[in-house]
């Protein structure tokens, strides 16, 4: 149980971090090194 609730907010992370980086894509050009 305690496994998937870590998938499921490493899911949520990566998803708000894809997000953010669309973001920034759309705004300006990207970068390689993105943190």
């Amino acid at each position: 149980m305690k496994k998937q609730d870590d998938l499921k907010s490493t899911a949520l992370k990566f998803a708000l971090l894809a997000k953010k980086s669309s973001k920034q894509l759309g705004l300006r050009k990207p970068q390689k090194s993105v943190k």
